[in-house]
């Protein structure tokens, strides 16, 4: 009888996170890739040329999968300082012209599944391929500069999609960041861990509507208040000027970087409360979008901005109307 078989529901449910070890058995016969889904996985990988085992393990950071553009942009690898060590290759950190005949090989090999949503075409690992990619690229060292690749193509998403969301083509952008539900949760926690608090403060200020016009109102609130948290905790390097490396590539757009901009970052942090205290007033919770509409319209203040100002008192009016 395998361990497994003598596991409750509950002590399953407990391992799940970690796979490899959970589902692991077979007869002693059996080939070594046989024996564990490890085995499996790993024998499958190894079959790959190294452009393909390093865009395979790039894919590992999308969370709900990827369109093309965005595999592009995360599996073309970048700048890192050397030679990716995924899978062993040289010459895997300029994959750009390659990645959609990569991609193509990837699926005839089974080990990435292909859908066409919205009527664009979006690539997908399986739960316990991604699992492994991402055991690759902790390996090679790759995974935080990889996290930040996908953070900072979703970052320019949201910022783009953030004046559609009352547009006419409202709906539209709506259901392309509701495809990317994931993708845009995984961008905040990685701005919210690397302490990039301006970066997290730009990505909730874009994205707050979203939340609040789908009703996902408890999940929005959490991710505005650890972004707002991110930021008021932030380094002063990281809000002042930072890191010569970052602030160089945020000149050329590669990166969210640092900023020395206090008005812009209270702007930012304006705009996030806002969002936050109204995500607030829709679940009932009066006293916490009061104490946002209180913060922000200090700000609004400070800056000078009448309209703002007006906005937010308008807010605080129906926070009262409404309790």
């Amino acid at each position: 009888m395998c361990i497994r078989d003598r596991l409750t529901v509950e002590q399953i449910l407990e391992r799940l996170e970690d796979r490899f070890r959970l589902l692991t058995g077979g007869r002693r016969t059996s080939l070594p890739r046989q024996q564990t889904l490890l085995g499996a996985v790993k024998w499958s990988v190894d079959l790959l040329v190294p452009e393909e085992a390093a865009l395979f393990a790039r894919l590992s950071v999308f969370v709900d999968g990827a369109t093309l553009e965005a595999a592009e942009a995360v599996g073309a690898g970048g700048e890192s300082g050397g030679e990716s060590t995924v899978a062993g290759g040289s010459g895997v950190d300029a994959l750009a012209p390659q990645v959609l005949d990569l991609l193509a090989r990837l699926v005839d090999k089974s080990l990435v599944f292909v859908r066409n949503e919205g009527g664009v075409r979006r690539y997908y690992l399986l739960d316990t391929m991604r699992e492994y990619g991402r055991a690759l690229l902790t390996v090679s060292g790759d995974l935080q500069r990889l996290r930040e690749q996908h953070a900072q193509v979703f970052l320019q998403l949201a910022e783009t999609a953030e004046p559609e969301l009352t547009g006419p083509d409202q709906a539209a952008w709506l259901g392309r960041l509701g495809r990317e539900h994931g993708n845009l949760r995984a961008a905040s926690e990685t701005f919210v861990a690397a302490d990039r608090g301006h970066c997290a403060l730009r990505l909730a200020s874009a994205t707050w509507r979203f939340w609040q016009v789908r009703g996902l109102l408890t999940e929005g609130r959490k991710v505005l208040a650890e972004c707002l948290a991110a930021a008021a905790e932030s380094r002063t390097a990281s809000m002042a000027g930072g890191a010569e490396d970052l602030a160089a590539k945020a000149t050329d757009g590669t990166v969210c970087g640092p900023t020395s901009d206090a008005a812009e970052s209270q702007e930012l942090r304006a705009r996030t409360l806002c969002g936050a205290g109204l995500l607030a007033n829709d679940q009932g919770d009066f006293a916490a979008a009061r104490a946002h509409f209180t913060e922000c319209l200090a700000i609004r203040r400070r800056l000078g901005d009448e309209r703002g100002t007006a906005e937010i008192l308008k807010n605080l009016g129906i926070a009262d109307r409404d309790q």
